[in-house]
């Protein structure tokens, strides 16, 4: 998933700065390919939220390179034979309201959540306390909202987390994929932060997710005019959020933290920084427990067996692997119309296809940046 993200974000760019330039044959090939991207990518994973945010992203992206015309002539207007300005009707305010889903509950518990035990405990310390209890933890010095990077390799649970902090916190909590931000009526970006804060500082208490952070706050300096506009607009927004003026928790997730603005993880901003790792032994094993959950077993399966043989995997590539766990059982059950129970014979074949998607290369980067936020 992540080089499919990474040649999104690549295209996504490229057409943005082409539309800037008026390079319009340029932007609209690099938009049509940043569409196809962002749809692939809107059929991974499990999060529906996400996969809906995706999808609206991809269809957005899709409209927008329809519509740029490429030497078309203006019939009766002063400036026949130049390029046709891209224009789309801004959204009407139903629409602009819904663009942020707000859900008033994800429905995911942390104990849902397999193995982290110590970083669950940390964001009880940090976040969720000083929540539930803000006159107490004033007294330590400790008021509530802020911003919290949560960084690691795909597949690690950071989305799961961001669920359990705020259905823990009970709160509004605000799903957002970083390049939706990133509108298709060109200049608009900034407007539509304000219009999410807005949103979210509305309630008491809520929680801003925003997945793929570095589609967000990317290092400046680059091409990216709109990047280099936007970092701006969203320092100035979240500047202050530790100060205890009010309940906004900011959640950044990213698979690439050294890509990120070094202004943004700043004190006061995303000021604590939360690697969410592989999962261990007992975290593998749960996580396999609970992907293989009703379907029917042989009694010689041993879940242990499999965490052990897993070193290495994430999440999803255990929720991959339990898929193919049950594949060969499955596709015999549809062709005889008979229950056929999974057998520690199928376990052995999908371990033998199965291998981990993080390299031992990731991890030391991850470790680089830990250690020495590079």
């Amino acid at each position: 998933m992540s080089l499919l993200y990474d040649r999104y974000l690549h295209h996504f760019e490229a057409g943005q700065q082409a539309l800037q330039e008026d390079r319009h044959a340029d932007a609209r090939r690099e938009l049509l390919q940043a569409s196809r991207y962002i749809l692939r990518l809107a059929e991974e994973g499990d999060d529906p939220a996400m996969q809906r945010a995706r999808k609206r992203k991809g269809l957005q992206l899709l409209e927008l390179a329809q519509s740029i015309s490429v030497g078309s002539h203006v019939t009766g207007s002063p400036a026949a034979g130049s390029l046709v300005e891209p224009t789309l009707e801004r959204p009407t305010e139903e629409t602009q309201d819904s663009r942020w889903e707000q859900v008033d509950s994800p429905g995911v518990n942390f104990d849902d959540i397999a193995g982290l035990q110590e970083i669950k405990d940390l964001i009880r310390q940090r976040v969720i306390y000083p929540f539930q209890n803000p006159e107490l933890a004033a007294e330590y010095g400790r008021r509530p909202g802020g911003g919290i990077l949560m960084y690691g390799p795909p597949g690690t649970g950071k989305t799961m987390m961001a669920k359990g902090i705020a259905t823990e916190l009970k709160a509004p909590f605000y799903n957002v994929l970083c390049s939706d931000i990133m509108s298709k009526w060109v200049g608009d970006s900034e407007q539509n932060l304000k219009e999410l804060m807005e949103a979210a500082r509305a309630h008491p208490a809520a929680v801003i997710f925003l997945d793929e952070t570095e589609a967000l706050i990317g290092k400046r300096g680059g091409r990216s005019t709109v990047m280099n506009r936007l970092i701006p607009e969203f320092l100035a927004q979240i500047d202050g959020l530790s100060s205890g003026d009010g309940g906004l928790l900011l959640l950044g997730a990213t698979n690439r933290p050294w890509d990120l603005d070094p202004a943004a993880l700043r004190h006061g901003r995303f000021g604590e920084h939360i690697y969410i790792g592989l999962p261990d032994q007992l975290a593998r094993r749960k996580i396999v427990e609970i992907a293989l959950d009703g379907i029917p077993l042989a009694d010689d399966i041993e879940l242990d067996h499999i965490a052990e043989q897993t070193a290495g995997f994430s999440g999803a590539d255990l929720k991959g692997l339990a898929e193919r766990i049950i594949d060969p059982a499955y596709a015999a059950a549809m062709e005889t119309g008979q229950r056929v129970t999974v057998t520690a014979e199928h376990v052995q074949q999908a371990l033998d296809r199965s291998r981990p998607s993080v390299s031992e290369k990731e991890l030391q980067r991850y470790a680089r940046f830990r250690d020495d936020g590079e």
